[in-house]
C-alpha cells in the first residue's frame, strides 16, 4: 500500500510504502498508518494499493444535544450569579438595629469590603 501526502497544487509532500498483511476475518488486526508534519500543510491524502479499506476516518464534532446542555449550564451560571448580586444589593439596603450583626452566611459583600 502506499500512502500519500498532497498539498496545495496537488504536488506530492511525502510518501510511504507499507505492508500489511492480514487474513479475510482480521478485523482490526491492520496497521495504524499516520503522517506527521510540523507544518499544517496537508491538503489531501491518498491510498493506492489493492483491496485497501480504510475505516474510522472521522472529526470528532459534538451533538446539537452538548450545545444545548452547554448552553443551559451557561443559562444557569448566569441566573444564579444574578441572584446573589440582588440579594446583596437587598440585604445591604436593609436597615439593622445597631449592634444586630447579619446572620452567619448572609454577609453581602458590599459590608464585607
Amino acid at each position: 500500500m502506499v500512502v500519500s501526502a498532497y498539498g496545495d497544487n496537488n504536488q506530492i509532500i511525502e510518501s510511504h510504502t507499507f505492508s500489511v498483511n492480514t487474513d479475510e476475518f482480521g478485523y482490526n488486526e491492520g496497521v495504524f498508518l499516520g503522517i506527521t508534519r510540523d507544518a499544517a500543510d496537508i491538503r489531501s491524502i491518498s491510498f493506492k494499493g489493492n483491496s485497501v479499506v480504510v475505516d474510522n476516518l472521522m472529526v470528532a464534532v459534538p451533538e446539537p444535544e452538548t450545545y444545548a446542555m452547554m448552553l443551559g449550564g451557561l443559562g444557569l451560571l448566569g441566573l444564579v450569579a444574578r441572584r446573589r448580586r440582588v440579594l446583596a444589593r437587598f440585604l445591604s439596603r436593609r436597615k439593622r438595629p445597631p449592634g444586630r450583626p447579619f446572620p452567619a452566611g448572609r454577609v453581602p459583600n458590599a459590608v464585607r469590603r
